[in-house]
């Protein structure tokens, strides 16, 4: 796996990556659907949603919504290298710094906890 990664926000063009980590294929496209509907309709930005790149393939994905009573939570892939990863988390926590009490979950059933 390559060590080099990028983070980016999501544009129209990259909205199936907002989904590429779904494991069910069939609910990743059906929720990719309604959120391509919602960006053509001006409800959803999709640079609410930063993704993390190694290799050219996504990673990590996470929304950061503006309400700032709702945590973040993120998912990436258990393969994802920890440097990437790092950068990944302490980014989204950058993103949200002018709102303290606002968490950053990792939720086992979306991500591999790791030490690192």
């Amino acid at each position: 796996m390559s060590t080099v990664f990028t983070l980016q926000a999501a544009t129209p063009d990259t909205l199936a990556d907002i989904h590429a980590l779904h494991p069910d294929p069939a609910e990743a496209a059906r929720r990719l659907t309604v959120t391509q509907e919602r960006v053509r309709a001006g409800q959803l930005d999709p640079a609410r949603f930063l993704l993390l790149r190694a290799g050219g393939a996504v990673q990590g994905v996470c929304f950061v919504g503006p309400n700032a009573r709702v945590p973040l939570f993120p998912t990436y892939r258990a393969d994802t290298p920890a440097g990437a990863l790092t950068a990944f988390l302490r980014e989204l926590r950058r993103r949200v710094s002018d709102t303290p009490d606002r968490q950053l979950l990792l939720d086992d059933t979306l991500v591999t906890p790791r030490p690192e």
